[in-house]
């Protein structure tokens, strides 16, 4: 768990490292909701550089992201 947002960059990053590592495999797409801590620049050019699609979900659409929202709820 994040102790606070600013935190979810370097998480992603050392998660990208770990998935590439153990399945041999790149990442092809990160889908989003539209918090700041996933919109930033950096996120952003990682993702470019990388060649990873980047896929935002709509506003106030908790049903377009429903698998996180549900596992959200449940967390809480």
């Amino acid at each position: 768990m994040l102790k606070s947002k600013d935190e979810a960059f370097a998480a992603f990053k050392k998660f990208h490292a770990f998935v590439t590592t153990q399945t041999g495999t790149k990442l092809k797409c990160l889908r989003t909701d539209n918090g700041v801590e996933f919109t930033s620049a950096g996120i952003n050019r990682f993702c470019e550089n990388l060649g990873i699609k980047r896929e935002l979900t709509v506003p106030e659409s908790p049903s377009s992201n429903s698998v996180a929202e549900r596992y959200d709820g449940t967390l809480c």
